[in-house]
């Protein structure tokens, strides 16, 4: 190959992949100063809009800030050689992976290795560069430290410069750190891997160092962290190759759609409709109206929806009509459930395209009923189309059939920045559907055969409103973690507020589904409910629990939660500081104002025929006992802290936690459960 076309190479190596700009860095070292200076003007090159332009940023401008580099340094680059004048290879030595024994060696091999992974073409891809020794000096995918390295700081822990981490990633539960695992691409066998270890990334902070933003608006960020598995794509595993390449026949191939993106999309401090931010104890009444035969709150839509078969009879013949089976994750069982005893009615399924798009974009189906979330069956399947009946599974047990009448792929970029305010991954609900969900979107009818077994019991709507007074205000508390004393005494002095009868009861209705990784278990949160719940033995109290997955979504979630409570025969909600909101992880910034989810839920509390209380800013003084901040104020009165950071470490200390702050009962289950 002559310099220029070399240097065009490398030119269009650097195009396509654009979202990984450092990729020129390291093929730099390859590529003889001269040439690289002889190319720079050719007409080629000047595709790329020059520096100077005031509308188009530079390569080296895209680059986070500590990768960036200067290019005038291109020019001075002294190029090591070989003493046959060939260029050294990046580390010294040129890696060779390829197998060179025979071919009853390499079949026994292969009966060595106790499982397989059938690779993505981008994974194939990066097993043959690894193989023939183009990613030099790697013998291998990178373990856990010099993934850790390349991210930090661009360089292997040999302190060799490495532009970005390769890796293999799986979701599977079942491979190991010893495993000897089989790597497949297109019916073929490509190569034996060792696994050495096998752990979860900050793909947040991957991101934001490797492609300078942490935004699936970023198709580096989106292709990057979205895998085609069927299952939550978490875990990326790193090893030395062991063995090598069993086939060299590789058929790999990169389809890059590159898309160039470099800004870090704001995130709206307000997405409220209306309202004053600040003025959070601000009782605005709505007029709430009740159904005049049964005294309970209007379900959503007019009708609580019903979806389940009762006719044990007919299932089998549901079943035997299904060509495709879907095993559910944790969320979409939560989905499946919901969906199916009526807790997201008025739907009676799964969003098509049209209502997704008319709910992301205007937070409204297309009938008009307002909705927060679009509710949806994800798939990386390839088979399923529309007009497939496909068996939903979960843990073994056979929960619905879904009748299949859309599948299309959703714009995920524009559903994380319409319903999350953000399209950054450093938000946990924007992770979950770039990393969790599939490529595909499903929608279509849904039939219930069995609500999912759970260690906690999950009333339905029904259920839950046959144990409510009618005529009565039923004010709903929703909470994902154990109740102390501040949250009693807010939730039960909200039926006190000026907006809610003197007939009134109060719903504690906690999240026990997927939350946050760092929340307390469902399970420990939901024995906590019900020692507390024999411990204060209060009437004017009603206990359920909700089996719903946690979006961390801020304002829409609490139109979501409204309009779930609304189902379940609530007429009054409590609305928090921040509720559902969310910190980056990588800054700890808030992505919500304190008062966004308020302002919205006023702002459309009256549409949903439900109220809003706002959440009293409780304390506990040493003279007067828990009051509001206000009032401690006014009388100078001292009061009494203690931190979640200080709470927590008491507790695994085995230190006394004072009775101010916590009921006994649940103390005694958080130290058990820990």
């Amino acid at each position: 190959v002559d310099a220029s076309s070399l240097c065009v190479c490398v030119f269009f190596k650097f195009k396509i992949f654009v979202f990984h700009q450092r990729l020129l860095k390291v093929v730099v070292v390859f590529v003889p100063a001269p040439a690289l200076s002889s190319a720079l003007s050719s007409p080629l090159l000047r595709l790329w809009p020059s520096s100077s332009s005031a509308s188009s940023p530079s390569p080296s401008s895209l680059l986070h800030p500590s990768r960036s580099m200067a290019s005038s340094a291109a020019s001075s680059i002294a190029v090591e050689r070989s003493a046959d004048g060939r260029v050294t290879p990046h580390g010294g030595s040129l890696v060779d992976l390829m197998f060179k024994g025979s071919e009853q060696e390499k079949q026994a091999i292969v009966s060595a290795c106790s499982t397989s992974i059938d690779m993505s073409d981008r994974n194939a891809c990066d097993v043959e560069v690894l193989c023939v020794g183009g990613f030099s000096p790697l013998s291998g995918f990178m373990n856990e430290d010099e993934y850790t390295s390349v991210v930090e700081n661009m360089h292997l822990k040999s302190g060799l410069l490495f532009g970005l981490p390769i890796v293999m990633d799986t979701s599977r539960e079942d491979i190991s750190v010893g495993d000897k695992v089989l790597l497949t691409y297109q019916g073929d066998n490509i190569a034996v891997m060792e696994v050495e270890s096998k752990y979860v990334p900050d793909k947040a902070k991957e991101a934001l160092n490797c492609y300078g933003t942490s935004s699936i608006e970023h198709p580096g960020v989106l292709t990057r962290f979205h895998r085609a598995s069927p299952y939550l794509v978490k875990i990326y595993f790193f090893t030395t190759m062991l063995a090598s390449k069993v086939s060299c026949a590789s058929k790999a191939r990169v389809v890059s759609s590159v898309r160039r993106s470099s800004r870090r999309p704001s995130v709206s401090k307000s997405s409220s409709k209306g309202g004053v931010r600040g003025s959070s104890n601000v009782v605005i009444a709505a007029q709430v109206t009740l159904d005049a035969t049964t005294g309970l709150q209007v379900p959503h839509g007019g009708t609580l929806v019903d979806l389940m078969e009762t006719d044990a009879a007919k299932h089998a013949d549901l079943k035997a009509s299904c060509n495709r089976t879907i095993e559910c994750s944790d969320r979409n069982a939560c989905d499946v459930e919901l969906l199916v005893v009526g807790g997201f009615s008025p739907l009676t399924g799964f969003l098509n395209e049209d209502d997704y798009n008319s709910t992301v974009e205007n937070m409204r189906l297309t009938s008009g009923d307002l909705f927060g979330l679009p509710i949806v069956m994800d798939t990386d399947s390839e088979d399923i189309k529309a007009g497939d009946k496909v068996l939903l599974t979960y843990q073994g047990e056979d929960l619905a059939v879904m009748e299949v009448e859309s599948k299309y792929v959703p714009d995920k970029a524009k559903e994380a920045l319409n319903c999350y305010g953000t399209s950054s991954i450093e938000h946990p609900g924007v992770l979950m559907i770039s990393t969790e969900r599939g490529k595909y979107y499903m929608g279509g009818k849904v039939t219930g055969l069995k609500l999912p077994t759970r260690v906690f019991p999950c009333a339905t709507p029904a259920e839950v409103r046959a144990t409510l007074p009618p005529n009565a205000d039923v004010v709903a508390f929703q909470c994902r973690n154990p109740i102390h004393r501040a949250h009693y005494e807010l939730f039960t002095r909200a039926l006190d507020a000026e907006n809610v009868k003197d007939e009134c009861v109060c719903l504690v209705h906690p999240t026990c589904g997927p939350t946050q990784g760092d929340d307390i278990p469902g399970i420990v949160r939901y024995q906590t409910y019900e020692v507390l719940a024999k411990e204060v033995d209060n009437p004017k109290i009603r206990w359920a629990y909700l089996p719903y997955s946690m979006h961390m979504a801020g304002p829409r979630e609490a139109i979501q939660h409204m309009i779930i409570r609304k189902n379940y025969g609530a007429s009054h909600f409590i609305i928090g500081r921040d509720m559902a909101g969310s910190k980056s992880s990588i800054s700890g910034e808030d992505f919500y104002g304190a008062y966004d989810a308020q302002d919205l839920a006023k702002a459309n509390a009256a549409e949903l025929n439900m109220d809003t209380v706002p959440s009293l800013n409780i304390v506990y003084t040493e003279e007067k006992g828990y009051v509001t901040a206000d009032v401690a104020e006014k009388d100078g009165l001292e009061v009494m802290k203690l931190s979640g950071t200080k709470f927590r470490k008491m507790l695994r200390g085995g230190e006394d936690i004072p009775e101010w702050f916590a009921f006994k009962s649940v103390i005694e289950v958080l130290r058990e459960a820990s």
